[in-house]
């Protein structure tokens, strides 16, 4: 769980991923008029000047590290999935699998925002032999949409710690997946 929860924050190898890397990092909000690249010249991290000005090549350092640390939460999630499958006599064993089911759906969801085709595959599917052209966006949405609806079910309305997910982190994410796919009565 611990592993799980640590990859929102995309630290795997050292400080250049992460910069990149994390769901909540401003890097590609350059896209829009949200955040600018600012700085020195467009020169000086031109992988984020790429992603500003639209002009995005595929040795893009910055779309990298985000593909690459996503899938490694994903990877860590579906290892605590398998785990928590496995275990006998665990308490809370359903809060637990709500909580992974959530960040599986929130690293699925930041790839969909950025990435037109992502490569969708469960804990026990092998993941080099999914092809990224299998699901659309609004299909990956909707597997997220029903895990997180199964994991609002089963979670408790209060976390088991602060740091952790609850029910309603489960709905938070819901709401936005479901204005994503303009799903308003679930979004209500």
């Amino acid at each position: 769980m611990a592993a799980a929860y640590a990859g929102l924050e995309a630290h795997y190898f050292g400080n250049n991923e992460a910069f990149a890397g994390p769901s909540t990092n401003w890097i590609f909000d350059v896209r829009s008029d949200d955040a600018y690249k600012g700085g020195g010249a467009v020169t000086m991290e031109a992988n984020i000047h790429q992603l500003e000005v639209a002009n995005i090549s595929s040795d893009n350092i910055s779309l990298e590290n985000k593909w690459q640390n996503n899938f490694y939460g994903i990877t860590r999630v579906h290892k605590a999935m398998k785990a928590l499958d496995e275990a006998e006599n665990i308490s809370g064993k359903d809060q637990m699998m709500g909580e992974l089911k959530i960040l599986r759906a929130w690293y699925y969801f930041d790839m969909a925002r950025i990435f037109k085709h992502v490569p969708y595959f469960t804990k026990d599917e092998d993941p080099s032999h999914v092809s990224n052209m299998v699901y659309t966006q609004d299909s990956i949405m909707r597997m997220l949409q029903a895990d997180l609806m199964e994991a609002y079910d089963i979670m408790d309305e209060v976390a088991p710690s602060p740091a952790r997910f609850s029910r309603y982190t489960a709905a938070a994410l819901l709401v936005k997946i479901s204005a994503q796919l303009s799903d308003w009565d679930n979004v209500l």
